[in-house]
């Protein structure tokens, strides 16, 4: 590798760490506001209950309603799914970052066999025996 090479690979991580601490602080921010808007909206029911009992029971009447408990085990949920599917995504992109390298160690060693994964992360449809 030379000069040229090795300043390349270290822009490259550079830019790479760039963009993790921007995707961090673009998360942050993001958190941040769905705090504020949660936050806001509760001052709201807040100053909307005190004011009498008969808005209590109107507010819980709402709620009721809405079924607000459903709503949210749905939306947690989808979440959850919506996170699994983007770790998949991000161990795939992690190995075929190293797909290259894999495939030079195993060029270069016998008696290092392969794992058999394609370049993308996955099993392989047909293997060769």
């Amino acid at each position: 590798m030379n000069n040229n090479e090795l300043e390349f690979k270290k822009t490259l991580i550079q830019a790479e760490n760039l963009k993790t601490i921007f995707g961090f602080f673009s998360v942050a921010a993001t958190l941040y506001v769905i705090y504020l808007c949660v936050d806001k909206a509760f001052t709201m029911i807040t100053a909307v209950a005190g004011n009498s009992p008969s808005s209590i029971e109107a507010l819980a009447k709402l709620v009721n309603a809405l079924q607000l408990s459903k709503m949210a085990g749905t939306i947690i949920g989808v979440m959850g799914v919506g996170y699994g599917v983007y770790e998949r995504k991000g161990k795939k992109r992690a190995i075929g970052k190293v797909a290259e390298f894999r495939k030079q160690l195993e060029a270069n060693d016998p008696h290092n066999g392969s794992s058999g994964l394609t370049k993308s992360g996955d099993t392989p449809k047909t293997r060769k025996k």
